[in-house]
């Protein structure tokens, strides 16, 4: 007798449908967020001594349309993104849910009033709240993905990708408490300020930690991308391998035309801290890493890996540690896409069992036994 599918295994399986698809505009998103990234602070910053001013501003100017496109597009998709998130029971227990919703309801309107703002009215507050809400629910979404059943890569990245939102949370957070004056946030200063010396080691230190994780979430989706299913591997590897290539001789190219002002290009673009002295040509390893298997991804016919490798490129266009409500989208959509990666690769759900309704709407009816005769 065929065994009748129940209720929740049908709603699995269009929640894996949706999952398995990128939000609608985000690879619109994607594609803006490279262009911003290149022309609004890579140019900006790194061309200054080559170029004259008024190329410079028009460059800078150029930069706007993709920035606008990028929040536009950004926002809707990642609105999509947390509706799918906080629809879909099994994948994450209620309670973090609610408070996903709660920290989603101070983010986005904080980012729906920064980009409709000029950059100069932008109110130091508000840019804290962004900023603190975003990091917090990258933090809250990766330690909820890592639980996904998903290859080790990807696991490893979102991993990783929590490990950095909570470290840049720590550093603005003790940044902000060293400012405090009265109540419990003045006596923790009043602690810091105490030995200037060990708490700035050990925020140089946090950072520095962070920089580190960030970079290890391109190299894990970059394998999880690359290392996917057997045909076209080798391909993959070459394709990527020859950009990787390309950009760090574009790199050395950069370096050896802007001179001094390479390092101040890359830490205007990526907020890069821990090589910038002695090795900042090493960046273009991560960054070339990243561009090879996110474009690489992109051009995949499963949706699955678009979406992974639109992710990686986000996240790379974030840079680590973002301060401005664009690059914090950029942060927390990047987020969003590899935690729907990962969730779409976990039909069941780590959290199914601990919700008892669930097991009750897949109880199938027993069929009835015909009459028997008297």
């Amino acid at each position: 007798m065929e065994e009748r599918e129940s209720p929740y295994e049908r709603a699995a399986d269009d929640a894996l449908r949706v999952l398995r698809e990128a939000p609608p505009l985000a690879l619109l998103a994607v594609v803006a967020a490279l262009f911003e990234l290149g022309l609004a602070r890579v140019a900006w910053h790194g061309l200054p001594d080559v170029v004259d001013l008024e190329t410079l501003r028009v460059l800078r100017d150029l930069g706007r349309f993709p920035r606008n496109l990028a929040a536009i597009a950004g926002i809707v998709g990642l609105l999509f993104a947390l509706l799918a998130f906080l629809r879909h029971s099994g994948w994450a227990p209620i309670g973090r849910r609610l408070i996903v919703a709660a920290f989603s309801g101070v983010f986005v309107p904080s980012l729906l009033v920064a980009t409709a703002l000029p950059y100069a009215s932008l109110r130091a507050r508000l840019v804290v709240f962004s900023l603190g809400a975003a990091n917090v629910l990258t933090t809250l979404i990766a330690v909820t993905a890592v639980r996904y059943r998903a290859p080790t890569g990807v696991r490893v990245a979102v991993g990783a990708m929590g490990a950095t939102a909570f470290c840049s949370l720590l550093v603005v957070g003790l940044g902000l408490a060293m400012t405090a004056e009265t109540g419990a946030l003045g006596r923790i200063a009043a602690l810091l300020t105490e030995h200037p010396g060990t708490s700035q080691r050990v925020l140089l230190g946090m950072r520095h930690v962070g920089e580190v994780c960030w970079m290890s979430v391109l190299v894990g989706i970059a394998l999880a991308i690359l290392h996917g299913a057997p045909p076209g591997r080798n391909a993959r590897y070459l394709t990527a391998g020859a950009l990787l290539a390309a950009v760090v001789a574009g790199a050395v190219a950069l370096r050896l035309l802007v001179g001094h002002r390479f390092r101040l290009m890359i830490f205007g673009a990526f907020r890069f801290g821990l090589f910038l002295d002695d090795g900042s040509l090493l960046y273009a390893l991560p960054i070339g890493v990243a561009i090879g298997a996110g474009l690489v991804g992109l051009a995949a016919k499963s949706p699955a890996v678009r979406q992974l490798a639109g992710g990686l490129l986000l996240w790379m266009a974030a840079g680590y540690a973002p301060h401005t409500p664009i690059q914090l989208l950029y942060l927390l959509f990047a987020t969003m896409l590899v935690s729907r990666s990962a969730q779409a690769l976990d039909p069941q759900g780590p959290w199914r069992k601990r919700h008892p309704w669930l097991s009750l709407m897949a109880r199938t009816t027993p069929p009835r036994s015909p009459p028997t005769a008297r």
